[in-house]
């Protein structure tokens, strides 16, 4: 429990970087931090309420300007780093309102156009970065997997995730982008636990536990190009228990159709939403051990959400807990991918040839290890 007692006894630290180089320590001026993510949106979000007394002559202000720079600390960890994109202050209120974004947020932002064949995912990822200069460091091995996207007018964060989604049929894993000190890792989801448990006599102040069927496909058929069924693959436990729920797929030749098929059977859907203590490691795209009294739940869960704030002088989170381990899953458009982009396939690799410039890690005090074959968030290693 030493890290649990030491992160809840620690004051975060908030550093503001204007444009024109200055530094400020403005977490005397922070009135209540979240720090959240979401497998779904995936740009990590540093939303501060910052004292703005705009009746008070005497009070020095420091106001961050939008595209200036903001870091959250908790001890040695740097927790954050991004670019102030929303200001918002009400007339005589004492505080101002600022949201910052990771740089994923340029990557979900922007989009180009790309006729990828025969391609790696991990050869897109780079080409990503180097074409919106993003550094990246570790980048998840796609097992060989090559694939062909027409991706034209798509979103890049789109395009990258489709290289991965087919990684992931193949691999069985699941994968998601992180901002790391101001680098693009592209991780296995879940592959990194949180090094301590939730548990209902320690540290978790309550729960809700939800079950749902709207995702449910327990039978999918395969149909040919004259829409003839040729074949299925279904689990009739779940028909019995609660009635068909179909879904279809086209039959394709160069693949593993019952493969294609058993992935598309989805399971009832069920999540658990905790408030708790809170654990820096336990954000979106780790696991963690629950065990919860009052719901039952006990067991490996995948953060799907989390929202950790500090108010007060308290230091709690809210994470959304799957029980399953999903991925943002995006498919290839396979309209026209005739000729050449000249992206060249490649294997999984560390940054240390990215040609991106380093506007996203320049002139930060905190230095940064190149070429490592590891992912790690606050000392935790995934190997």
């Amino acid at each position: 429990m030493d890290m649990i007692q030491h992160t809840q006894s620690q004051k975060p630290t908030v550093n503001l970087y204007k444009a024109n180089g200055s530094k400020y320590n403005i977490t005397e001026l922070v009135d209540g931090i979240q720090w959240s993510g979401d497998y779904q949106q995936v740009s990590r979000k540093l939303e501060v309420d910052i004292l703005y007394p705009v009746n008070d002559k005497n009070q020095s202000l420091v106001i961050p300007d939008i595209g200036d720079m903001m870091t959250l600390f908790v001890g040695e960890h740097e927790l954050f780093r991004g670019v102030v994109w929303n200001r918002n202050l009400v007339e005589n209120g004492q505080f101002m309102k600022v949201t910052c974004y990771d740089a994923l947020i340029n990557v979900t932002k922007s989009t180009t156009s790309y006729n990828l064949k025969n391609v790696s995912p991990e050869s897109t990822v780079k080409r990503v970065c180097s074409d919106f200069s993003i550094p990246y460091d570790y980048i998840a091995s796609s097992g060989g997997t090559t694939y062909s996207d027409a991706a034209m007018g798509k979103g890049c964060y789109d395009i990258i995730m489709t290289g991965y989604t087919e990684a992931s049929k193949k691999t069985g894993k699941k994968y998601m982008p992180i901002m790391l000190k101001g680098r693009l890792n592209i991780i296995e989801k879940g592959i990194v636990r949180v090094p301590y448990e939730l548990s209902s006599d320690v540290n978790v102040m309550n729960t809700q536990h939800s079950e749902s069927l709207d995702s449910m496909i327990n039978k999918v058929i395969i149909y040919d190009e004259a829409g003839n069924i040729v074949d299925s693959i279904s689990n009739q436990g779940w028909i019995n228990a609660y009635g068909l729920l179909q879904g279809a797929i086209q039959f394709d030749k160069e693949k593993d159709n019952k493969v294609l098929a058993k992935k598309e059977l989805k399971d009832m859907e069920r999540k658990v939403q905790v408030q708790a203590l809170g654990i820096i490691q336990a954000i979106t795209g780790h696991a963690v051990m629950l065990k919860s009294t009052h719901t039952k739940a006990v067991g490996l869960f995948y953060i799907d959400t989390d929202t950790h704030s500090w108010k007060n002088g308290s230091y709690e989170m809210t994470l959304t807990l799957n029980f399953q381990n999903i991925m943002d899953e995006k498919e290839v458009n396979e309209e026209s991918n005739s000729g050449s982009d000249g992206n060249s396939s490649g294997s999984g690799s560390s940054g240390s040839d990215s040609k991106a410039p380093d506007w996203w890690s320049q002139n930060w005090e905190e230095s940064h290890t190149h070429g490592s074959d590891k992912y790690s968030f606050a000392g935790q290693s995934s190997k």
